[in-house]
């Protein structure tokens, strides 16, 4: 796993933000994630969903395909919520190099 050590500030929030790069290589099977941070914020009688438990749940699925690996994280991270509903919208995406 590696964590981008580059950003910005939110995406199309700003007119005229700039924003840094990083380029990587990725491998045939390597799977890139970007998340908001709604994904990461739902939380239970164990704590916040949080990066680490994003990272694990995706991981354990990493070998089922991008639509499966999806459902199985925002499956975990609405684990014992005591509120039904998402109080704000969440962005997930999955992209995995072939």
């Amino acid at each position: 796993m590696r964590r981008l050590g580059t950003g910005g500030t939110v995406v199309g929030l700003f007119p005229d933000c700039d924003y840094e790069e990083e380029t990587i290589e990725l491998y045939p099977g390597d799977i890139f994630i970007a998340f908001s941070d709604a994904l990461l914020k739902p939380e239970n009688e164990f704590g916040e969903f949080g990066e680490d438990r994003l990272i694990e749940t995706a991981a354990a699925h990493r070998h089922q395909p991008l639509e499966r690996i999806t459902e199985h994280v925002i499956s975990a991270s609405r684990i014992g919520l005591a509120q039904p509903k998402q109080p704000d919208d969440i962005t997930l995406v999955f992209a995995r190099r072939i």
